[in-house]
């Protein structure tokens, strides 16, 4: 197998890079904005590689493939062996890092889009690229939100290749997940042999004229948001179905409860946040967005792993998601098939 394997044991946690303002959970280091896909995978300590080497007592088929594989990434120093990340079957292929950054090749030539962060999760499991891309949005006046795209990459076996539109409003720094359908995501590349070239084709014919008439169908969501008047019975059963029941007893863990959080929020909005208005599907809208991002910068505090992973990937992501849904129909602009 060309060397020893060990179990992983969280190198990467501190080694992102980022461009611009420091990060909200405080995590990696600044890069000059000009840097090229190379500098970026060297900085983010994401310049190795991944293996497949047949796992102990695998069998090969009559074609010669094995019925199970180890996937290791290359030793990182301080290590002095490769780390296992997990197992498959051979239908599994690699995308290596250097070909996450190669996705995004043509738009940041076309200056379409510009690499904004880049990083790993756990101990290379999970490998993600953010790029921001060119033009605001703008719901209403004084009230920009910033595009993103998010390629998550998964090299443990897990999961496809997801590229997600990803876009941040830049007077609260609300992550605005969203999704059509049953994913957020707007393409999943499942792990194959055809993956270079279903990579290819979801580049060419989506990551632009998609993005663009996607971004547009989101704005116009956005803005029926904006303009839909919910009365304090309608935001009562919203908070219900989006939030939950009235908490009862001590918030978990040690926090408050993320109903109560959003009622908190609500409250103070006018003051806090004035852009998102009072008694609207906008205003509550944000108020779970940023209750959301809320309770993952908190986790963030003890493990900003755990915080980053929630906001793009977990359980509050799948959160502003359903909201944006529910919220998109109550507005009466949802988004077409």
């Amino acid at each position: 197998m060309g060397g020893s394997l060990k179990v992983a044991h969280d190198l990467f946690q501190d080694s992102m890079v980022y461009v611009g303002d420091k990060p909200w959970h405080g995590l990696g280091t600044k890069i000059a904005a000009s840097s090229t896909a190379k500098q970026f995978l060297e900085a983010a300590n994401l310049d190795w590689k991944v293996s497949l080497d047949p796992a102990p007592g695998a069998k090969q088929d009559k074609k010669r493939r094995w019925s199970r594989l180890i996937i290791s990434r290359d030793a990182v120093p301080p290590e002095k062996d490769r780390v296992a990340l997990g197992m498959v079957t051979s239908r599994y292929e690699p995308l290596q890092n250097t070909g996450a950054f190669a996705f995004f090749d043509p738009l940041i030539a076309s200056r379409w889009a510009s690499y904004e962060a880049a990083g790993a999760l756990g101990d290379g499991e999970t490998v993600w690229v953010q790029v921001k891309l060119r033009d605001d949005m703008e719901v209403q006046a004084g009230d920009p939100i910033n595009r993103y795209l998010l390629l998550r990459n998964r090299h443990n076996g897990e999961g496809a290749v997801s590229i997600r539109f990803t876009p941040i409003r830049v007077v609260c720094q609300n992550t605005l997940t969203f999704a059509e359908a049953k994913t957020s995501a707007l393409a999943n590349v499942r792990h194959s042999k055809a993956m270079p070239d279903r990579l290819l084709k979801v580049q060419a014919e989506v990551l632009k004229s998609e993005i663009e008439a996607f971004s547009a169908r989101c704005s116009r969501i956005f803005q029926g948001m904006v303009k839909a008047k919910l009365t304090p019975l309608e935001t009562l059963a919203l908070l219900e179905k989006l939030c939950g029941a009235p908490p009862k007893g001590a918030p978990i863990d040690g926090l408050p409860a993320r109903r109560t959080l959003v009622e908190e929020r609500l409250a103070a909005q006018a003051e806090k946040d004035p852009l998102a208005g009072t008694g609207t599907a906008w205003a509550l809208y944000n108020a779970i967005t940023w209750a959301e991002d809320e309770r993952a910068r908190q986790r963030g505090q003890k493990n900003p792993e755990a915080g980053l992973n929630a906001i793009w990937f977990g359980g509050a992501a799948d959160n502003k998601a359903a909201a944006f849904n529910v919220l998109g129909r109550v507005a009466g602009a949802l988004m077409p098939a």
